[in-house]
């Protein structure tokens, strides 16, 4: 990834449309983990399902998933990701 800051996922003058777009891929993503996989978030070890009501609630680790993911996509598709190969 190419610098430390996360970008946000969207303005808040985009619509809330594309917002949901977003979160439903995100969502989707998250879905094609594996039933039994946890994330490590602070302490707590988050299963899939609690990743996706996150996301779905919106709340300060839903937004740094979609983050996460956002910042992901953005440098694959960029190439970041492959720079160093």
């Amino acid at each position: 990834m190419n610098d430390t800051t996360t970008k946000p996922v969207a303005a808040p003058e985009e619509s809330g449309e594309l917002q949901q777009q977003i979160k439903e891929l995100v969502i989707a993503r998250i879905l094609t983990l594996p039933e039994d996989v946890s994330l490590s978030v602070g302490d707590e070890d988050l299963k899939r399902e609690q990743l996706v009501e996150h996301v779905q609630k919106e709340d300060k680790i839903g937004k740094d998933i979609v983050d996460m993911q956002m910042e992901f996509i953005r440098d694959m598709a960029s190439g970041a990701l492959y720079e160093n190969q």
